[in-house]
């Protein structure tokens, strides 16, 4: 299910790169679906 453009792997398909902050080392960015679980990935 694609819902917003949104997938696992980090791909923000409506984000362009005049949205600030960038990612940084350390990150951590997660993707939550209740009742299911959480997938998290630090940016390294």
């Amino acid at each position: 299910v694609l819902g917003s453009g949104t997938v696992g792997t980090g791909c923000i398909r409506e984000v362009g790169i005049e949205v600030q902050p960038w990612l940084q080392r350390g990150d951590v960015v997660e993707l939550e679906i209740e009742g299911i679980g959480v997938l998290r990935n630090r940016i390294v």
